[in-house]
């Protein structure tokens, strides 16, 4: 009988501890379903900022790539939302996409551009965020690919200008660029025999 009432205590023990879980866990599940119904309702805010903004940020780089003498070009960004998307950055999935030639489908950007097309494009979304821009230093590898004359004096003139607000380096053969810049490294390849 003894131990038939040590067990009743035990279960009596071990109920009492599952209440108590169990009114924790609705307590969790209640808080989950408030932060979530929260994470949707800013994530939501915060696509329609994006999207608002990225019409302005298209615009202002569709504009620089004609300064930058790539007129035939046409930018698009492409913002696609969706809940199951989201995480701590929001739902929203960005792609840059780019028409080469009059005519042509956008595609993206990944796909198709050159890798001289590729830094000209950069150096185009880097002229209109340069005022908010928190990255200090931008690297160019070889962005006078394909380009050469005005064009490359252009591109030169924009690199005095983003410099006076970021460190610039930049990979070139052209005096139009590197005449621009205040320092110049030259790096060179040298095989010995061992």
């Amino acid at each position: 009988i003894k131990s038939i009432l040590n067990y009743k205590n035990f279960l009596d023990t071990n109920n009492d501890k599952n209440n108590l879980f169990s009114l924790e866990i609705e307590k969790l599940k209640q808080l989950y379903s408030k932060n979530n119904k929260n994470l949707i309702k800013n994530a939501k805010s915060l696509s329609k900022m994006r999207n608002d903004n990225s019409k302005k940020l298209e615009y202002s780089i569709n504009n620089n790539l004609k300064i930058l003498n790539m007129k035939d070009k046409k930018f698009k960004i492409n913002l696609d939302n969706s809940i199951d998307y989201i995480s701590e950055k929001g739902m929203d999935i960005c792609e840059f996409f780019i028409c080469t030639n009059l005519g042509e489908n956008l595609l993206p950007i990944s796909d198709i551009a050159s890798g001289g097309e590729i830094s000209r494009i950069m150096l185009a979304i880097k002229m209109s965020l340069q005022a908010n821009d928190i990255i200090d230093t931008v690297v160019f590898d070889e962005i006078d690919s394909g380009i050469s004359g005005a064009t490359a004096d252009i591109v030169g003139s924009i690199f005095e200008n983003l410099s006076k607000s970021h460190q610039i380096l930049c990979i070139t053969h052209l005096s139009q660029i590197a005449g621009k810049n205040g320092s110049h490294i030259n790096v060179s390849k040298h095989k010995y025999n061992n």
